[in-house]
């Protein structure tokens, strides 16, 4: 069994976990303090994130953005995941597929985009590998 776990980082974190490359779960998390039980229950093999690419002053969302990266590399270590970054367009040419998925649909308001972009890694991340 191999866990992936995807993250769309930010001020509203998307969540979405694969479990031998079927999603297994999929929501968001208000604050980094609540990935600790995200990862808990979810226990990653690998961690799959968007990397931020900001040029220019930050402001109090891309710095929150930024502690939730950085947290990342600390829940890699703790449940000895590989990380694997991928930059924001690598997810693109998968969000049509990613917007018509079940846990998107039924993802609500502005919970939504942010389990889409996390899903849209994830499918990229096991396109790369050949699933």
């Amino acid at each position: 069994m191999t866990r992936v776990v995807c993250i769309d980082p930010g001020a509203t974190i998307g969540f979405v976990s694969f479990n031998d490359g079927s999603v297994e779960s999929a929501f968001v998390v208000t604050n980094p303090q609540g990935l600790e039980g995200m990862f808990k229950a979810y226990p990653p093999d690998v961690i799959v994130y968007e990397d931020f690419n900001r040029q220019g002053p930050l402001d109090a969302h891309h710095k929150r953005t930024l502690t939730v990266i950085g947290s990342l590399s600390v829940y890699a270590g703790q449940y000895n995941a590989t990380l694997v970054k991928q930059t924001p367009q690598e997810r693109l040419p998968f969000l049509d597929q990613a917007t018509s998925h079940d846990v998107v649909m039924a993802s609500t308001g502005s919970s939504r985009p942010h389990v889409r972009d996390a899903l849209a890694h994830g499918l990229r991340y096991f396109a790369k590998k050949g699933h």
